[in-house]
């Protein structure tokens, strides 16, 4: 729920006018005038109009993934080496490769299951299958950026794909980035 006092930072946000807000609340532009100035307190079922159509903007002018996935992913065969896939977290400052396996999401390799593995006496000579770790979800580049944001308040990255086929990744710096 909002504050009624905030619905004039909101609506700019959304950037709509209060005409085109009005309509779609359902309620006359007069009001959203008087509501953003404090001239009036309005009525419960006024403010649950407004509350509404907030909603409906939110949600209408949400991104969806494919608009912040980042596209240029970097991965890994099943077969490479660890060594090769440290080489490319570094060259690239990244913390995650997506692990292939015929053209398939077999795993994915984070820095820190890689730190873990480093005490293993064939840390050096291990595959990126061996070291791997289930891989993150995945979602459809169609899907809204808040449930990528939810997925990732319990993993690091999500994956991007359409028709099967690796297309991005999401980060939750991607979806800060996006935030401004």
């Amino acid at each position: 729920m909002f504050e009624i006092s905030q619905l004039k930072q909101i609506r700019r946000l959304l950037n709509i006018t209060q005409s085109n807000f009005a309509r779609i609340a359902k309620v006359s532009q007069s009001m959203i005038a008087k509501i953003e100035s404090g001239k009036i307190d309005p009525s419960y079922s006024n403010v649950k109009r407004i509350s509404e159509a907030i909603e409906r903007l939110k949600h209408e002018k949400e991104p969806l993934v494919k608009e912040i996935m980042i596209r240029k992913v970097i991965t890994v065969d099943a077969k490479d080496r660890i060594r090769d896939a440290i080489k490319l977290l570094n060259k690239h400052g990244i913390s995650q490769l997506p692990v292939m396996k015929n053209s398939k999401i077999a795993g994915i390799l984070y820095e820190a299951t890689l730190l873990d593995k480093v005490a293993s006496p064939e840390f050096t000579s291990m595959t990126a299958e061996e070291a791997m770790d289930e891989p993150p979800p995945t979602v459809s580049e169609d899907t809204k950026a808040s449930a990528v944001s939810n997925l990732l308040k319990y993993f690091s990255v999500v994956l991007v794909t359409k028709k099967g086929e690796l297309t991005g990744i999401v980060t939750k710096a991607d979806i800060l980035k996006n935030l401004i």
